[in-house]
């Protein structure tokens, strides 16, 4: 049929506009203004549609008109995606020249590239091992059909170099390794991740274990390990007798004061009569020996620390081996039962609520 004058003079304007904006954005992309560049070849896109909005990688009118020129417009903007590292968007773009010529040869390394970069390795093996089929077909029968009347007649396999057939080979060797050390590594860390996981497990269990046998140990010893539970034991018996702490001795009572040298005696025979009448330094009476706080010279709201510091003291002023005086042992025995109760504080908590009661 007759076709209008005005739509063919309408379409090769379009076809102009679109080569020429197309030279623009490949001296861009020359330029390395790949961001540029891409916008350029997007614009390219839109020439057809008749709109003047911005170029959408979504729509799908757009990526399946325009043939031959429309495939190498996705397949260029795939490339400056690639340099700017958006290789997901790049791999749209060339699944939209793929959509128009299936054995683009071009768009399939790229698109195999991207994939590889975004760590989908199995889609990269899948779509580096088509490119290398199709180029040995190629090259075991040049005149088959898929050679001869393949879909894409501009880049077909028959007319990819030796030097770029071994470089894919090579890239696919390598996307193979990657793909196996990524395995590796995910392999490795649930491993890691399983063995962390039994340990936690077993340090848990050996704490638990520990715990209950610590509890049970202190459980066993309780009520035989400090001196107010011995005392609550006394009171449980049939004695009758009040319990004493000091074990039936005390201290002996300070002496008496001295008395006073012979009137007319001189100085130096009193001095000789005070130093042979002198009586040894007796030791602190306790009012209450019964009370922990007064043997230790404490009041009842003595701190912990309190209590440690006095203890040591006493401890130190009256020990066996270095008091000789009559009387300083016991003393030591008392702060020593004393330190006992109060220096912890489950049973100065009891010895406190039992003094309360007795009162």
């Amino acid at each position: 049929g007759n076709v209008p004058v005005a739509w063919l003079s309408n379409e090769r304007d379009k076809l102009r506009k679109t080569m020429s904006w197309k030279e623009k954005g490949d001296g861009l992309f020359r330029k390395a203004s790949y961001e540029k560049a891409a916008e350029k070849y997007g614009s390219c896109l839109t020439i057809d549609s008749d709109t003047t909005a911005a170029y959408d990688a979504q729509n799908s009118d757009i990526d399946d008109a325009g043939g031959r020129l429309h495939a190498v417009l996705h397949c260029n903007r795939a490339a400056c995606l690639m340099a700017l590292k958006k290789y997901r968007e790049a791999v749209k773009e060339c699944t939209a020249a793929l959509r128009i010529h299936t054995h683009y040869m071009k768009a399939m390394l790229r698109r195999g590239r991207c994939f590889a970069r975004i760590r989908q390795y199995q889609e990269a093996v899948a779509e580096y091992e088509r490119y290398i089929q199709l180029v040995d077909e190629a090259k075991r029968s040049p005149e088959s059909g898929i050679n001869i009347n393949a879909a894409c007649t501009f880049d077909r396999p028959a007319d990819i170099t030796d030097a770029e057939y071994s470089k894919a080979k090579q890239e696919l060797l390598d996307v193979k390794k990657s793909m196996r050390q990524s395995s590796n590594v995910n392999a490795n860390a649930q491993a890691n991740s399983k063995k962390q996981a039994g340990q936690q497990q077993w340090y848990n269990s050996q704490f638990a274990k520990a715990a209950a046998s610590n509890a049970a140990k202190r459980k066993d010893t309780a009520g035989r390990s400090n001196a107010y539970t011995r005392k609550q034991q006394w009171d449980a018996g049939a004695n009758q007798r009040r319990y004493d702490p000091f074990g039936g001795s005390s201290p002996k009572k300070a002496g008496s004061r001295k008395k006073d040298a012979p009137a007319g005696e001189s100085r130096t025979n009193r001095a000789r009569h005070n130093n042979n009448n002198q009586q040894p330094q007796q030791p602190n009476v306790v009012k209450n020996p019964d009370c922990h706080y007064e043997v230790l010279g404490l009041s009842a709201t003595a701190s912990s620390a309190e209590i440690k510091k006095s203890y040591h003291k006493m401890a130190l002023k009256y020990h066996p081996d270095k008091n000789q005086e009559e009387g300083a042992a016991d003393i030591f025995r008392r702060v020593k039962l004393a330190y006992e109760v109060l220096g912890d504080d489950s049973t100065r908590i009891a010895y406190d609520a039992e003094r309360r009661r007795r009162r």
